[in-house]
This record gives structure tokens, sequence and C-alpha cells, in this order.
């Protein structure tokens, strides 16, 4: 009887410790948290973060964002710090392809959505290099977001106004795409796509159900907003390297963290989708099958950085 009261003291007093060590691990653990925010009252920025206006006979509207993927994070301590040699704290899946001047591709398959206010990366600070750094540097790769437009001509009906569409919009360098679900319906691509591809599925109103359809198309441009080119700190032509600052450093270093330092990357959607608007009445107009105002321009306006 002994030796089971003996038995079972020990294997109580294992449980416990095995218990007791696994409850500090997680107390002791730190964690780096980043979400997204998406705002139509954030300046409206150009590539070197600006504030601009429209180009004369151009048009834009702030979308309605659901999702947003990103493909690289790094952390930058100062203005001189050159890309890829902050902290560099995630890096999506890729694949090994040569295409579109490139030899590899984010793949869209494996890129993690995200929408607003959900957590978008949670990575222990242990593994971060320690320093404090004033700047996130964001590479957007795919945004979805919901968009108003008319469309004109259609038989039977006539002019349609005010309608809602979704776009997907690849504005990563260099994207391999084997299918994708704008809204509902599913574009095929099976191929790899540089920056400023798009799709777009109209959401009409249930009367107008009939006509639902995808169609793409390529922008002409892309906006990446980057106020350190100023101090010879540039990011490649082609790429989505958004450089945003931090409202106060974020500040990594062992015993000094609180339990997270959460981070939120706050993006300018102020008229990102931008047109040329041809019959000059502000709305983005299609001409029933496929005559579309030449969109120019799908980039995001700007991220400011908000910590805790």
């Amino acid at each position: 009887m002994l030796s089971k009261i003996i038995a079972c003291t020990a294997l109580s007093f294992v449980l416990l410790t095995t218990y007791a060590c696994k409850k500090t691990e997680n107390e002791d653990t730190k964690y780096f948290s980043l979400k997204f925010k998406f705002s139509n009252s954030q300046p409206r920025l150009d590539n070197n973060g600006q504030s601009v206006g429209l180009a004369p006979g151009h048009a834009a509207q702030s979308p309605d964002f659901n999702k947003l993927s990103i493909h690289y994070i790094e952390l930058v301590k100062d203005e001189y710090t050159q890309l890829g040699q902050g902290a560099i704290i995630y890096r999506a899946p890729e694949k090994n392809i040569v295409a579109n001047g490139f030899t590899t591709a984010i793949d869209f398959d494996l890129s993690v959505q995200k929408g607003q206010d959900e957590i978008v990366l949670r990575v222990p600070i242990s593994a971060i290099q320690e320093g404090n750094y004033k700047y996130v540097r964001a590479s957007v790769g795919y945004q979805n977001y919901t968009i108003k437009f008319n469309i004109n001509q259609v038989p039977s009906i006539g002019d349609v106004s005010n309608q809602n569409m979704t776009i997907s919009s690849w504005i990563g360098y260099n994207t391999y795409i084997n299918s994708a679900v704008v809204r509902t319906k599913t574009l095929t691509v099976n191929g790899a796509k540089k920056q400023g591809f798009w799709a777009a599925e109209t959401d009409f109103l249930p009367q107008y159900a009939a006509y639902n359809s995808i169609t793409s198309g390529q922008a002409s441009g892309t906006t990446v907003v980057n106020p350190l080119a100023s101090f010879g700190n540039p990011v490649p032509a082609g790429s989505c390297v958004i450089t945003g600052a931090s409202t106060t450093p974020i500040v990594i270093g062992r015993g000094v963290n609180a339990k997270e330092v959460a981070v939120t990357l706050s993006f300018s959607t102020n008229q990102s989708f931008e047109w040329i608007d041809s019959n000059n009445n502000g709305k983005w107009d299609i001409t029933y099958p496929s005559n579309v105002e030449q969109v120019v321009d799908m980039g995001l306006r700007g991220m400011q950085v908000r910590t805790n």
C-alpha cells in the first residue's frame, strides 16, 4: 500500500511539475502580433509619400476592403536601413518559375488572406532581432474589395447604374495563380501574372443576376508609397513594398516588452481605385459586354503603423 501511495505521489509530482513548466513557458513566451486596418480618410499619397490628387481626366473611388495578403514584412530601424537589412519577420511562400522578368513568383494558393482586425501574424519576440524600429516595410501581394460601377447598353435593359462589383487585385511583383474565387465565381489562370493583374465579378441586384460574370484585365500602373526614397533608400521597380512610419518606435528586447507587442498596419484606401474617366461623369463605366474604362492604378495610398 505504501509503495502505491509513493508511486501515486511521485506521479502527481511529475504531472504537477510538467504542468508548472508548461504554464511558466507559456507565461514567459512573448509575441509580436500584426493586424490590418483599412481607412479611406488617411492621406492619399504618391510613390514618394507626398499628398497627391487625381490627374486631369481621371476619376477614383475608395473601395470597401474584404481581404488582403502580405508577401513580406520587415521592421526598419531608421531612414537609411536598406531593403532586406532590417528584421525580416515574415516572407510568404514562393514558386520557382521564370515569368515576367522574374525567376520566382508569390504562390497565391499558399498566401494568407485576412480582413480588418483579424490577426495576420503572431511571432515570438525571441525570434526577432532586438532593436528600436521606426518603420515597417510591408509588401502587399493581393487585395479583394468591393466597388461601385455603371453598366450601359445591356440588351433588353439599357443602362444600369450604381451596382456592386468585387475586385481581386494582384499587386505583388509576380504571382502564380492556379485559380481564384473573386466573390462566388472562380477565375482560372494557371500561370504567373505581373503586378497589376485584376479580375472583377459583378454583383447585380437580383433582377439582373443572370448577367453576373467575371472579367479580367491589367492596370497600367501601381502606386507604391515609399517615403524613404528621398534618403537614398529605394524599393525595386515592380515590387509593392509599402513603407510606413510607426507612431511610436517598435521596441524589441528581452525583458523590456509587455506580454505582446501588438502592431496595426493601417492602409490608406483613399481613392485607391483609379481609372480614366472617358465620359467625365465620375463613375466607373462599362459598356456591355466588355468596353471598360481603363483602370490605371490599384495601389494602396499609404500605410500608418500603430503600436499597442
